[in-house]
Parts: C-alpha cells; structure tokens; sequence
C-alpha cells in the first residue's frame, strides 16, 4: 500500500507515494515565508502551518497531496504557528506564539475550515510542539520563564469528560450520589458537578454543586419510587456529557397472601350491573386511563392494609389490536404492557398482582381503539403481623396435575374426560406430587396454577373457585374463542378438603400446572414473602428492542418438544428493585411474532425444562399470562418454545425471605 509523506522548508513541500525513495517538488504555497510544519490525516488530506509573506502565522489545507494549497482565514494576532497535530480527519491543533509574545494554541474541528483560539495557561511564552490524541487530550512543551513546562490537555479545550465511579444506593427513604473527578477537564478546570434525577421516569430539576462535592445526599423518597441519576462535569467551555445512569429503587412494602373469594370490583360495559360503578365507562380514546379503589372500598373485601392485589383482568370487544397497562394509581405509566389483545376479540383475560397507589387504587391505561375492562379481584398482600405465618409463598418446579385430553398421560388420571358445557368439577391439590415437587397434604391456604383451555368448542369462560361451583358463577378466569388453546395464571385458595372447583360454560379441555402454593395459619410454617414493584419491562428478544436479550429470537423445534432455550436474568436489571436473593420471581410474559401453533416454557435454570407449559398461541398471535417462576441460584430463568416467537418480559414482583 502505497504510503504519501509531506516534508517543508522555505515555503517549499515536497511528497513521496513511495515510503521515501522518490519525491515531487508541490506548488509553492501562496503568500507563505516558511512552512514549520505539516500533519497529514491521509494520503491527500493535510495541514501545513508557519508564517506568511507578513510574518504572521499562516494555516494552508490540501486536500490533493499537496498538488495545490488553500491559505485558510485565521486570527490576526498569531505570531508564529510551530507545531500541528491532527487527531482525526476532522480534529487539529496548531500552537506557537501570538504577536505579543505570549505561548498561543488554536483549534479546528472541521478538517482547516475555521479555526478557534484555545484557552493555555498564563505566562507562557513559545509552545513549539503538541501531540493530540483526540479533541480535548493533547501533550505540549511550553516555554514559561526559564523553564520548560510539560502541558497536558490545556490544548484543544473543550467541555470535560464525564465524571468518574457514579454510584448509587438507598439509605432507608433516602439515596447516597457519588462519582470522582473526570479523566480530563478538556483544558480547562472543572468548577462544579451537575446531578440530573428522574423519579419513576418524570425528569427533575437538576442539582448543581461545587468542583470540590463529590457525593450527595436524596432524601425522603416513598415505597414503589425508582430513581435513576446521571452527573456531568462543567468547566468555563459548558457541561460535558452525562454519566452512564445509575438507579436507586424504593421497594412497597412486603406482604403475605391473604385470599378471598373472587369479586367484580369493575366492569365497563353498557347496562353492567355487578357492579354498576363502571358502567358505560368504556375506553374510547389512545391512551384513555380509569382508576379504581381499591384497598378499604365496602364490598371487595380487601382491607385498608393491603400493599397489592391479585386480580383478573378480562379485555372485552376490544375494536383494535392493542393492549391494556395496570400499574398504581399516582404513578406514571409505565413501558410495560398487562394484557394484549387482537381486534374483535370476544374477550381475553391474564392475572396481574399490582401495587396499589395514591388512595389504595390501580390505573388501567389502553393503548389505542375501544374497549372495555373486567376487574374481579382474587386476593391481596398484606403486611405480616407479628407471628403469622400464613400467606408464605413455597416455589416448586412446575408438574401438570390435570390434563382431560384424549390420550393424555401425564397424568393419565382424567384422560378424555372433556368438559361438558355448563359443567364444574373438582380437583384435589393437597398432596399432589409431580418429579421431586411436592404440594403437602396439609398446611396449604392457597395454590398457584397455570390453567389451560384447549379443544374449545365455541366462545366461552373458565372459572375457578376455592368452593363447588353449582351454578355458572359472576366471574371469570380465562376467556376463549372456538377453536383456541389459551392460559391463564391463578392463584386460588383450597377448601377444607385441599379441593378446587372449576367451570367452563361450553365445552373444552382443561390442563392444570402447579408452580407454588401459600401457607395457611399453621404454626411454625416457613416461606417468602412477596415484594411489588412497579412493573418493569427486563428483557424483549424483538430486534434492535434495547432490552436484555434483544435479536435473541426462540428459534424453536422442528420436532416434537420444545427447542433451544434462552436465560433471562431477573435481579437488578433495568433498575426494576429484584434483589439478587430472590427467591422466585412474578413476571408477565408476552409472546409475539409467532408463526405456527405453540407453547413456551419458563424454569428456573439450575434444573432441566418441565413437562409443563406457561404460554400457549396460534398463528400470528400475541398473547400474554403472568408466570411465577423460582430463579436459580445466580439468578437466571430459563426461556424456551417449541416453535419460532419473540418473548417479552415485564417483572411485576419477587418472592423473598
């Protein structure tokens, strides 16, 4: 590869394509005396600088290899140019001494064009030499007095680098901010630190301190408040670039669960009588929001106490393809998705457990189109009172309990014993077993199941219920379409007999998995208890998403059984306030992007996949089903499908000691 150099001399260049053996005399220069130097960003681009037929400093560009040169415009009171170092194409500094005598620096940034005069120490006098090796870092040799001094990044100033360690962490209700000095000062002292802080996504105002501050205190922050902070250092040319954020999380308060028969706290729709509080209420509008108390509200049973709540969300004639967002009412919405549905569909439910928020209520907020909204809640989370130990969670691997399939085999018990419309049957939970998991024969108040329908018949609803259903009940968990395989998340109470009762109103197959139970009041019961957080999207495998695992795509199994899988981790990831001793995990997980029938996955990945599914599709679906999954011990789960899909994780809460 054939290499050009530019040596000068009397106002003379001359150039090599040769590495040296041969050279060519350039055109002369115009109006320029002596040239000192010349720094060559390629084979044709370069800057040469000296003193012109003035004896004032000169700049000359060429852009040939030195075939022909430009005399570029700069100020007027430059002495002598010594010395040119280009750190990129675009990026230059010439020093030498202005015509007072005083050591002088200048700078381009747009390859010679114009030219800017930098900010150098006092009392210096000639500086014939600089070396740059970007914008704002360069190295020099200035005469200063008697002496020669070594200057570093005087040249060239610019805004200083970002600040150093930026680190983060909670105090109680109150967060610690601290970062070092910045690698360089672009040149010119840093004189203070700017702290920009956003709470739960909603910019404030920014803080300014002094060069000397390198911490800061936040104070008073409420439960469920994510924080995240970034700094930038300032010096007399502006304020650099922001820090890499850092985040705080505040978490709500713990809680156990506390059961109750399920209640319809709201319905939208026209004429709705159970109850009528909403009725008519129908969202309309993008971005349309309702709120609804919640926690001390007569009727709905949840008690002023409670942190959060279990309930079912139910989309009902939905006009667009969209999707509804619960979060805690008083917060801002969040980038997460609850419940996604197609247009005209007859209705779609998933279970949610969400924080509740200014005066114990929930926000619901749709995407786009019409549609209404069902909300019956299951039960809540409330602080443990001293020496409770009900409403503890236990995490198992998920088994299947329950499959009325023609041909099922694991289990075989209930084989081809397919649903009749109108009709409920009961399933025992005590005692059941699956591989190593185990759901006790005693002390279980509640069970956490996946349901699922399947050989749907025509439109129709499952319902679930601690107690024999004997008539169609005034609630629903899953809501089907003929034709559909469909799950949903369920968390229910069991009777006195370790029992569960379910209905579906048109004829179908149920398939039941277990993945954790919740203590009753038995003395001397161990457990989690379960921390909310305000849902936090921590994974989306959809190109270019900018979450973890994004391009990441489920590829699927050209045979039976489900095909490679992913890892998603679940601890502090998009500052979403999971702790790294979580224990188990409640996400909501949404499959998209699907081409063919299939089922998805989720286990924790220390063990090997479960003979169970958490999601179900047909083609070209989008669906979602919240999940409780235990994580292993380096906080990882595993995600896999048996045919090709995008996955999206949103964490809704932990389970925790």
């Amino acid at each position: 590869m054939a290499t050009s150099y530019i040596t000068s001399g009397n106002g003379e260049t001359i150039s090599t394509t040769d590495g040296g053996v041969t050279w060519t005399a350039d055109s002369r220069p115009p109006v320029t005396t002596y040239i000192q130097a010349v720094a060559c960003s390629s084979a044709l681009n370069c800057i040469a600088v000296g003193i012109n037929s003035s004896y004032l400093g000169a700049v000359l560009s060429s852009n040939n290899g030195g075939a022909t040169w430009t005399n570029e415009t700069i100020a007027s009171n430059i002495g002598t140019l010594d010395s040119i170092s280009c750190a990129a194409a675009s990026e230059c500094t010439a020093v030498g001494i202005d015509s007072a005598g005083n050591g002088l620096s200048i700078s381009t940034s747009d390859g010679g064009a114009t030219w800017v005069t930098d900010t150098t120490p006092p009392g210096l006098g000639n500086i014939p030499a600089v070396s740059c090796v970007s914008s704002t870092d360069c190295m020099s040799l200035g005469e200063g007095g008697y002496f020669w001094d070594v200057l570093s990044t005087y040249l060239s100033t610019g805004t200083p680098n970002v600040p150093t360690a930026v680190n983060a962490s909670a105090q109680g209700s109150d967060a610690a901010l601290s970062w070092g000095p910045p690698v360089s000062d672009g040149g010119s002292s840093v004189t203070g630190y700017v702290i920009n802080e956003s709470i739960n996504g909603v910019a404030q105002t920014p803080v300014t301190v002094s060069y000397l501050t390198f911490s800061y205190q936040f104070t008073g922050y409420s439960p469920g408040t994510k924080v995240v902070f970034s700094v930038s250092s300032i010096n007399s040319q502006g304020t650099g670039s922001a820090s890499q954020t850092v985040g705080v999380s505040f978490p709500f308060s713990s809680g156990t669960y506390v059961p109750i028969s399920p209640v319809r706290v709201c319905d939208t729709r026209t004429g709705a009588t159970d109850p009528a509080t909403y009725a008519g209420d129908t969202l309309v509008t993008g971005n349309e929001s309702i709120s609804i108390p919640i926690s001390g509200v007569a009727g709905d049973n949840v008690q002023s106490n409670a942190t959060a709540i279990v309930a079912n969300i139910t989309a009902v004639n939905p006009s667009m393809n969209g999707y509804l967002t619960v979060y805690p009412q008083g917060y801002p919405k969040p980038a997460t998705s609850s419940l996604n549905f197609v247009a005209n569909e007859y209705a779609i439910a998933n279970m949610v457990v969400i924080p509740l928020g200014a005066g114990g209520g929930i926000t619901i907020t749709n995407f786009m189109g019409n549609v209404d909204v069902l909300v019956d809640i299951q039960g809540y989370m409330a602080p443990q009172s001293p020496g409770n130990t009900s409403g503890l969670f236990n995490p198992v691997s998920p088994f299947r309990v329950v499959d009325t399939r023609v041909g099922a085999t694991d289990p075989a018990t209930y084989q081809g014993q397919t649903f009749s419309p109108g009709q409920a049957r009961t399933f025992l939970m005590a005692g059941a077993t699956g591989g190593t998991s185990i759901i006790p024969a005693s002390g279980v108040g509640a069970v956490v199941i996946n349901v699922t329908v399947t050989n749907t018949s025509s439109d129709g609803f499952v319902s679930v219920s601690p107690n024999p259903i004997t008539s169609a009940p005034t609630f629903s968990d899953i809501n089907f379409m003929a034709n559909e395989s469909i799950p949903n998340r369920v968390i229910v109470p069991l009777n006195a007999n370790g029992t569960i009762s379910v209905y579906v109103n048109k004829s179908a197959d149920i398939i039941i998995n277990v993945s954790g139970w919740f203590t009753s009041a038995t003395t001397g019961a161990t457990g989690d208890r379960y921390f909310p957080v305000v849902p936090t999207r921590i994974a989306d495998t959809r190109t270019n998403s900018g979450y973890q695992d994004a391009n990441q795509h489920l590829v699927g199994n050209v045979g039976p059984g489900l095909g490679p899988f992913d890892q998603v981790e679940g601890a502090n990831i998009n500052n979403d306030g999971v702790p790294s001793n979580a224990g188990a995990l409640l996400l909501n997980v949404t499959v998209t992007n699907t081409t063919t029938y299939g089922f998805l996955t989720l286990w924790p990945s220390s063990t090997n996949a479960p003979n169970s599914s958490d999601l179900n599709w047909t083609p070209a679906e989008t669906i979602p089903n919240a999940v409780v999954v235990p994580v292993s011990s380096s906080g990882y789960v595993s995600v896999a499908a048996n045919s090709a899909c995008d996955f999206v994780v949103d964490a809704s809460g932990f389970f925790a000691p």
